[in-house]
């Protein structure tokens, strides 16, 4: 059973995460390399053109991975306020759905550095 402090435990951790990702700069940087991808001279460089190209992925897939994490937590919030039982299975869902979003978005931002995507070798 989830209850209302599940849901909003998974709101607290979402706000936190969503004030350390400093969204605004990044869909405004996703923005400008978009621009720069529309240069007539862009595909001059191929080199720098594809880590552009790359860039622009990375930074897509993290903005889209956000929208839909906040998307399920709305879905979540809209469930608990119904605050109908006929809705609790769909509820379980939704916050499984949510927490695993978030688990992964948290573990992914948290292992976003150029570094982090690097092999290692333990010896």
């Amino acid at each position: 059973m989830i209850t209302k402090e599940d849901v909003n435990e998974l709101i607290s951790r979402f706000k936190t995460l969503a004030e350390n990702i400093h969204l605004k700069e990044r869909e405004m940087e996703l923005a400008e390399l978009k621009l720069r991808q529309q240069d007539p001279e862009f595909w001059n460089d191929p080199d720098a053109a594809v880590e552009q190209s790359k860039k622009v992925s990375v930074a897509e897939k993290f903005i889209a991975n956000y929208n839909e994490l906040e998307n399920k937590i709305i879905e979540c919030e809209m469930i608990i306020d119904e605050n109908d039982s006929q809705y609790d299975d769909d509820l379980v869902v939704c916050y499984n759905d949510a927490l695993k979003l978030l688990d992964d978005y948290e573990m992914y931002n948290m292992f976003r550095d150029q570094e982090d995507s690097m092999s290692c070798v333990i010896q």
